[in-house]
């Protein structure tokens, strides 16, 4: 039971998902329940708009915006021209992990839902083709389960899927862990108080030119 659900809409509140009807009810009073207990709300569109031109709103004028796309534009262009399955050429960004010699460590892989198995083929295939992965030989001591995780958006919507693998079980082998916690949100806030602009660039898959040693 519910109490109050005919203003859940006037304060941006959604019931979704749950059956408010029989098979067997009429047409009018179908539409009367779907109207009663809509998620649509007059809130939630004004969020969604807003959210919209907060993203489409680029700094400075339409010429600015071009010559620094113009400036930008070359170092694209180079970075489009690094060959496929090659590592960062800094010296910083060789990762080191530490482990005894002659022992290995090997998990069986997670059950995979039949409807990720398409998902996870279509990931192993770019990882191939981009060189990021090769096929291990026969008896391999070493294997790392994979993992399909949803991507959303700001409003929880599900827009694409992540295949992942689960190195924990490596951990146990470290002789030395470095503890390097990501920033907390709040802190990254904290550090661009007072800033007037701000820009984002999304960097795709750079983790995978990291050369592990």
């Amino acid at each position: 039971m519910s109490i109050g659900t005919d203003f859940m809409t006037k304060l941006g509140i959604g019931l979704t998902g749950l059956p408010y009807k029989w098979d067997t009810d009429e047409v009018d009073n179908i539409q009367a329940a779907q109207s009663k207990y809509s998620d649509n709300s007059e809130l939630l569109e004004e969020v969604d708009k807003e959210m919209s031109e907060l993203e489409d709103c680029p700094a400075g004028t339409p010429e600015q915006f071009q010559s620094a796309i113009n400036d930008i534009k070359p170092l694209i262009q180079l970075n489009q021209g690094i060959p496929r399955g090659s590592f960062c050429t800094i010296p910083e960004s060789v990762v080191s992990i530490e482990t005894p010699e002659n022992v290995t460590s090997y998990r069986s892989p997670y059950p995979i839902a039949l409807v990720y198995h398409q998902v996870v083929q279509d990931q192993i295939n770019e990882w191939l083709e981009n060189g990021v992965i090769k096929r291990a030989p026969a008896n391999t001591e070493w294997n790392s389960a994979l993992t399909v995780v949803k991507k959303t958006n700001a409003k929880g919507e599900i827009t694409g899927y992540r295949v992942c693998h689960d190195p924990r079980h490596i951990n146990a082998l470290l002789s030395s862990i470095d503890r390097m916690p990501l920033p907390k949100i709040s802190e990254l806030f904290e550090e661009l108080k007072g800033a007037s602009l701000s820009h984002g660039i999304m960097y795709n898959t750079c983790q995978l030119v990291l050369h592990l040693v």
